[in-house]
């Protein structure tokens, strides 16, 4: 399925501004005058980055992934970014596990795998980046708010950090509900923003 994700992306400055996000959401039920709603987690993902020898999807600004789903489903993602920082183009497919494997040389490619090779053509990829989150959900203003510590594993460096993300399941000509949330979550908890794809920051280090 071919979609248009809006979303903001941010570093927390640390743990303890993640406690207080925690505490503040699941705990005390300090909403900060937000009509919060749909809390859940923790919930927790692993993904794996493929890319070519020569980096070519890092270099382009997109990125392929292969992950679990709960369900005995695995998921394939391409993603590649637009000229606005806000946005990326997300093709994603729900598999079997057997199915999603297949797909990546078989003769029926799942839409993830297509657009892949739109990019790349048949140029030879293999596992780039392993990425482990554990997160928490809400959701307020429209919008779906991911936080949680991330574990960046890649062959020249290992590392964790806390990020938060502010999504939107479609782009709408009116975003002001994203970038007030966001407004108001930076100043409350101290967030730096920072655009780059998961697979941009674990390839740099930090």
């Amino acid at each position: 399925m071919r979609k248009m994700e809006v979303e903001l992306k941010y570093i927390m400055p640390d743990e303890e501004s993640f406690w207080r996000l925690f505490n503040d959401v699941f705990v005390r039920g300090d909403h900060f005058s937000l009509a919060i709603k749909n809390c859940r987690g923790p919930i927790s993902r692993s993904d794996i980055y493929f890319d070519t020898q020569d980096l070519r999807l890092l270099k382009s600004g997109c990125c392929f992934r292969f992950g679990s789903k709960a369900g005995n489903l695995s998921r394939l993602t391409f993603k590649e970014k637009t000229k606005d920082k806000k946005t990326r183009v997300e093709v994603e497919d729900f598999l079997p596990t057997n199915e999603a494997i297949a797909s990546f040389s078989g003769s029926h490619p799942s839409d993830a795998v297509v657009a892949l090779r739109e990019k790349i053509g048949n140029t030879p990829i293999a596992p780039k980046l392993y990425v482990y989150k554990m997160f928490f959900v809400f959701e307020a203003n429209g919008c779906e708010i991911v936080f949680g510590p991330d574990v960046y594993m890649g062959d020249e460096n290992c590392f964790r950090r806390f990020d938060l993300e502010i999504e939107k399941e479609t782009e709408g000509s009116d975003n002001n509900g994203l970038i007030l949330l966001g407004m108001k979550l930076e100043e409350r908890y101290g967030l730096c923003s920072d655009f780059r794809s998961k697979y941009e920051v674990g390839m740099s280090g930090k």
